[in-house]
């Protein structure tokens, strides 16, 4: 089913080596872990990550995180950098859209950067949210930079503040 679908090769596990080599597909054999899974999807899809940079956007609310995804994305681009954006909020490749399933998993996230810098961006801005990305699916991303939303709350009960 595989094969007739297209498939160029097959990933199984160590244990189900034997039993998978009647598929007449090569076989790529790893554990099912996130860490082998993850440079397993970097390595196929030519480690993109070191090819762009990759700008993360963390907060507590989902809206903020989009708003600052595409403050950030705007101000690159008007810097002159072609930009690429993941977010579950609309993820673009320099000015085209990517049809996307969300949230993302290792694959996912792997090829979609894979997209962005093979179409010429030089920097991507990745929502990391729930929605836009599963658990473990920056496994063997390389994040450049990392902003972080704090609520108002919040940084104003940090250490050194005035009592």
């Amino acid at each position: 089913a595989a094969r007739d679908a297209g498939a160029y090769a097959a990933l199984v596990s160590p244990e189900f080596r034997g039993e998978a080599a009647d598929l007449g597909l090569p076989l790529l054999v790893s554990s099912a872990n996130p860490v082998a899974l993850g440079k397993l999807a970097c390595d196929i899809n030519a480690d993109p990550s070191s090819c762009v940079a990759i700008f993360a956007i963390a907060g507590d609310d989902d809206d903020e995180i989009h708003a600052n995804v595409l403050r950030l994305a705007d101000f690159l681009h008007m810097l002159g950098n072609p930009v690429g954006v993941i977010s579950d909020a609309g993820s673009t490749s320099l000015q085209r859209e990517l049809s996307l399933q969300y949230p993302l998993n290792i694959a996912d996230v792997q090829h979609a950067l894979s997209v962005c810098a093979e179409d010429g961006a030089a920097a991507v801005v990745i929502a990391l949210n729930s929605a836009t990305l599963a658990k473990n699916a920056l496994q063997s991303v390389s994040i450049d930079v990392l902003g972080v939303e704090q609520t108002q709350n919040e940084s104003n009960s940090g250490a050194g503040s005035d009592s």
